[in-house]
């Protein structure tokens, strides 16, 4: 019994940080007036075994902890390739889309009719060719739709780009648009 009551004290002596062995000695003479010398290092080494057992453990447990830390590192850096290429392909269709070209997505055909009248339509063209044909049907329609007339003759044209900022890509003199329109009509 007195053995069991010293190993109790000697875990509360052993467990404080900082003391040499001459002042844990000295704090279990204290705490354990009625042991002998022989008893209270019994309990001191059976302390001792038991917080190395707790330690061994604890470093087994962190081995075991550093193992899943390496395997969830790994998944880690696997998604993280996964989400690049994603990124990347998901990049390399936008480039590809043949409908964008940068932040131009279509070119505006203006149209400025007989009467005064202009429109502006936005108008898909394949990449590299405006599309004249096309935009002067726009520009027809927009007129028929907002005036509720037949469009007189257009007498300028031009595509410019899309935004605040018109930067003409192409302008049109009546020659021109009066073949694209005969040509519009022959097809």
């Amino acid at each position: 019994m007195i053995f069991d009551e010293v190993v109790a004290r000697v875990a509360d002596v052993v467990a404080l940080p900082g003391l040499s062995i001459s002042q844990t000695l000295d704090r279990l003479k204290q705490c354990c007036t009625n042991a002998s010398t022989e008893q209270i290092l019994a309990a001191a080494l059976a302390a001792l075994r038991d917080q190395a057992e707790q330690i061994a453990d604890l470093e087994r447990e962190n081995e075991n902890l550093g193992d899943e830390i390496a395997v969830l590192n790994n998944e880690i850096f696997d998604l993280q390739d996964e989400l690049e290429a994603a990124r990347a392909k998901q990049s390399e269709n936008k480039n590809n889309d043949p409908s964008k070209e940068g932040k131009m997505t279509s070119p505006v055909f203006v149209a400025t009719f007989a009467d005064g009248h202009t429109t502006r339509m936005s108008t898909y063209c394949e990449r590299g060719k405006l599309d004249l044909k096309r935009g002067i049907a726009l520009a027809h329609a927009a007129y028929r739709s907002r005036t509720r007339k037949s469009p007189p003759g257009i007498v300028a044209a031009r595509f410019v780009t899309p935004g605040t900022t018109d930067i003409v890509l192409q302008e049109y003199d009546t020659r021109a648009l009066a073949g694209a329109f005969l040509d519009s009509k022959m097809e």
